[in-house]
């Protein structure tokens, strides 16, 4: 019975020390998230500054696809990262749509690696602007 019992002490130390390694492991893989407003170097990135009276939804639109970037909160600015599934260099349009009910569509704009644009969505949404640097 002694001999059973260490054996079964042996055991259960052994897959102690294997779940302490693996999460070790896991654990020296795993990276903190990186937040939301990091860009990758080299992608192209929207800016919008939100100086409407409501929250507004932004929309990149690249050809006849129409992806969602987020949300931006009345009076602040928000950094998006141009999806990688838009192969730059591209035409792109931006949309706001505010939670009024309102929206404005951009011009189509030559976008390529390494762009920054700034969306300006204002009060009066239709007089928003848009600037491109490249």
């Amino acid at each position: 019975m002694a001999s059973i019992h260490k054996f079964q002490s042996a055991a259960q130390r052994l897959r102690v020390m294997a779940i302490i390694s693996m999460s070790s492991i896991v654990a020296g893989c795993a990276s903190a998230p990186l937040p939301y407003r990091q860009v990758d170097i080299g992608g192209a990135t929207v800016t919008v500054e939100n100086e409407n009276w409501t929250d507004v939804k932004i929309y990149v639109i690249a050809g006849s696809t129409t992806t969602k970037l987020g949300v931006v909160p009345t009076g602040s600015r928000v950094t998006f990262k141009i999806p990688r599934v838009i192969a730059l260099p591209a035409e792109l349009e931006f949309l706001a749509a505010s939670t009024r009910g309102d929206q404005v569509r951009t011009e189509s704009i030559s976008t390529r690696q390494g762009d920054s644009v700034l969306f300006s969505v204002e009060e009066a949404i239709v007089r928003s602007s848009l600037l491109v640097r490249h």
